[in-house]
């Protein structure tokens, strides 16, 4: 979900700079999905026991 609101946040950034309103929203909004995805990533690297957890490299 925070994913989504940091999308969302970064497109209405977009319209906010014709309107000081929008633009305090965006970066509101921006600021919480940051919080989010930043506790998100903090629970799985403590549920990992502290080791990196990392994609697969893509084949080519």
């Amino acid at each position: 979900m925070e994913c989504v609101l940091a999308v969302a946040a970064g497109d209405l950034g977009k319209l906010g700079r014709e309107s000081v309103e929008l633009e305090s929203l965006s970066n509101h909004h921006y600021a919480r999905a940051s919080a989010g995805l930043s506790a998100a990533i903090t629970r799985e690297m403590e549920a990992s026991g502290g080791q990196e957890i990392l994609a697969p490299a893509p084949r080519l």
